[in-house]
């Protein structure tokens, strides 16, 4: 499949792909902090938004669907990719709310995440992506940013520590929850199983522990 877009030569288009639940909405809050910069936030979009924007700025940045992962592979090449990734466990066990029941990423969506990128990779191996892994982004945020200040050669607004809006500010309570919780532990054990050499391979990739030594 070939996406044949219209995109202005001048500007610089950044789009904010990743499994849900891994830090892409953290992201983007993060890219509303440098200058000459436009943020599309009302809602998640496909890349092939970026052809309807209109406004004035230079760099424009966008969040993926849900489902964006099933046509990642068709990416143009204009534009350029931020990955957010997660520790699988983390990911799997995470709630949109405290007081929501079961957790918002299936096992399924996890595995089409992953092989949507696996895609993309096979059919365009010369892209530069820039990874962020969400541990990073919550412990360091604004080395995260830095690092894609210039990567992206964007000036710094104001430090992402300091975003006004994240009002909630950033925080890692999140973060390895499975390890002390046993309700946690149990259902990973019994949804790992079914896709263990996926997992295993991600987590060598992004340097996280191998989840076979986990249980």
């Amino acid at each position: 499949m070939k996406m044949a877009m219209n995109l202005d030569t001048d500007r610089k288009y950044i789009f904010i792909a990743g499994c849900g639940r891994s830090g892409t909405t953290l992201m983007r809050r993060l890219m509303k902090c440098f200058d000459d910069t436009y943020v599309y936030d009302e809602h998640e979009k496909p890349f092939t938004f970026f052809a309807e924007l209109t406004v004035p700025q230079r760099v424009l940045v966008v969040k993926r669907t849900a489902g964006c992962w099933s046509s990642l592979y068709a990416l143009p090449k204009q534009i350029e990719l931020i990955y957010c990734v997660r520790h699988p466990f983390d990911t799997l066990t995470s709630k949109l709310s405290p007081n929501k029941e079961g957790y918002h990423i299936e096992p399924e969506r996890w595995l089409s995440e992953f092989h949507g990128l696996e895609r993309l990779e096979q059919s365009q191996p010369e892209r530069e992506i820039i990874f962020v892994r969400y541990e990073d982004l919550v412990a360091a945020p604004d080395r995260v940013q830095q690092e894609i200040a210039s990567a992206y050669a964007l000036s710094i607004r104001y430090h992402f520590s300091k975003n006004p809006h994240n009002p909630k500010g950033i925080y890692n309570r999140s973060i390895r929850k499975w390890e002390t919780m046993p309700e946690v532990r149990e259902y990973l054990k019994n949804t790992v199983k079914m896709f263990l050499p996926e997992l295993s391979a991600f987590c060598k990739r992004f340097r996280y522990e191998s989840p076979d030594d986990m249980f």
